[in-house]
């Protein structure tokens, strides 16, 4: 077996190397904050040890409210290394293991442990960065970091949901909505285009998508079953490779998995077209899973209708397979698709919307927010401290204490999947060409924003845009690669097309 083509050019800084207590025979037991929660691993300078003697390493990512190491989330995967001496000094890291952590307990170590004694190196797939974004707003940054470092720490070989307890596994439900922010971020195409062959070859030996890929029957997943947003996988993530790449060939390589999904789907629905028949295992349709208003030990009582989520994601399913028929000529497919498309979108209409414009559901899932710092939000998890995007809004509680649910992660990106929405809204960058052959310019100014700027690296080159407000001015500067356009679409403002070059522009506000 060869070893995952892994980047580690990063080096982490210590924060801080605390002495918290000894051992029986008197040698050090040591907290070390690394500052960052992310996939790394520990290379430690084993001294002054005799043959025989041990250090361990637990590592977790958070800390109790009183201090000692929090171990109860990370389940079965403990993340403890143990390390036995030959009587021999060595500089020594873990080779057969990964951690997700940003605080280790080291124990046993042999005299004063300082920062010399140790560095910590990240670890992910190798890829290249193409997409940046900045704001005046500091917690917003924090807020776009932690999805930068929560998808580095789960893009290892394939796209796992989190790097730290007993699972680390490619769920598909996790990629799927977060597709479009981690192929903003990052040249993800090689990467997920084989993990996508994976995907089909469970599909054909399960008949269905799976919970996660690749599938290893476990416990209530044992027996795969059609479930929303986990599934449609099939065809948001070909679509959106296929939308930043202009790359037709990853459409027809996916275009068996895209059909199958949608046509087992299509068996699913009532008359009306809402998608309402239950999944055959005991959890049934997921929906907004980890709703905070529900039991943390089930959270399958979410509040938002599940027929409501699951419904959402298969007429867009149907959307985007009807287009991709379309761009490979599948006419006979194209038409089908149509038809379940409209007849889907009529039925969420009809069934989960009123006539004022709400949702039969009245939750945050049906709608959306950003800037709040309460809990439930993205910017609560900011002002408690978190270095990566947490799994549950509530992972950490008000008081710093922990959720006590037993899905408690601190590093799950699935919710960084807001970054998109920064991307396009905040930096105001988004394609609306395949290939960014052509893309829009349109910030929404507003809110306590003075400035913002974006860039991300197209097939073409580098696309830009800088922004900012003064005295109710817009100066606004854009870079359009060579060989594509651009369209300036700011509220109450005629639209302005732009050629390739560097364009500075200014608007009243």
């Amino acid at each position: 077996m060869t070893a995952p083509n892994l980047s580690h050019g990063d080096m982490r800084p210590i924060l801080s190397v605390e002495r918290i207590g000894n051992t029986e025979d008197g040698r050090g037991i040591w907290l070390v904050d690394f500052g960052q929660n992310c996939s790394q691993r520990i290379r430690l300078h084993m001294r002054d040890l005799e043959a025989g003697q041990s250090v361990t390493l637990r590592h977790v990512e958070v800390l109790e409210p009183d201090g000692s190491i929090a171990t109860r989330t990370l389940r079965r995967g403990q993340q403890c290394d143990v390390y036995t001496s030959n009587g021999s000094d060595a500089w020594w890291e873990p080779r057969f293991a990964m951690h997700g952590f940003r605080y280790a307990q080291i124990e046993g170590f042999a005299g004063e442990l300082t920062a010399a004694d140790m560095d910590c190196r990240v670890y992910h797939s190798v890829m290249e960065r193409t997409g940046e974004l900045t704001t005046s707003n500091p917690l917003l940054n924090r807020l776009h970091e932690n999805a930068v470092w929560s998808m580095r720490s789960n893009f290892a070989s394939i796209p796992t949901d989190c790097p730290q307890r007993d699972e680390r596994m490619g769920w598909t439900g996790d990629i799927c909505l977060f597709v479009p922010t981690a192929a903003y971020l990052y040249d993800v195409y090689g990467f997920l285009k084989s993990w996508l062959k994976d995907v089909r070859a469970d599909q054909v030996k399960w008949g269905t998508v799976p919970f996660y890929v690749p599938f290893v029957p476990l416990g209530v997943w044992a027996h795969p079953q059609a479930i929303s947003t986990w599934g449609d996988s099939a065809v948001k993530v070909p679509w959106t490779l296929y939308m930043e790449s202009g790359d037709m060939q990853v459409l027809a390589d996916s275009y068996d998995l895209i059909r199958d999904w949608i046509d087992e789907v299509a068996g699913y629905l009532s008359p009306d077209g809402v998608w309402d028949r239950k999944p055959d295992y005991p959890l049934g349709q997921l929906g907004d899973w980890l709703d905070p208003t529900a039991p943390p030990e089930d959270p399958t009582q979410a509040m938002t209708e599940k027929e409501l989520v699951a419904t959402a994601f298969y007429a867009r399913s149907c959307m985007q397979g009807t287009q991709i028929a379309h761009i490979l000529g599948k006419t006979d497919d194209e038409t089908r698709f149509a038809a379940l498309r409209d007849r889907v979108i009529d039925g969420f209409l009809q069934c989960f919307t009123n006539l004022d414009g709400t949702m039969t559901s009245d939750t945050q899932c049906a709608y959306a927010l950003l800037t709040s710092t309460e809990c439930p939000s993205w910017l609560y998890q900011v002002v408690m401290g978190a270095t990566t995007t947490w799994e549950r809004w509530d992972s950490m509680r008000a008081d710093g204490s922990l959720n006590p649910g037993g899905m408690t992660s601190f590093n799950h990106y699935a919710l960084g999947s807001v970054a998109e929405w920064m991307h396009a809204h905040i930096g105001g960058l988004e394609a609306v060409e395949p290939g960014w052959k052509r893309f829009r310019i349109a910030p929404v100014i507003g809110g306590d924003l003075t400035h913002a700027e974006t860039s991300h690296i197209t097939p073409y080159g580098k696309a830009e845009v800088q922004w900012e407000v003064n005295d109710n001015v817009l100066d606004l500067t854009v870079a359009v690669p060579a060989g594509t356009t651009a369209f300036v679409d700011i509220v109450d403002h005629e639209r302005v097309d732009l050629v390739a070059g560097t364009h500075h522009l200014q608007m009243a506000l």
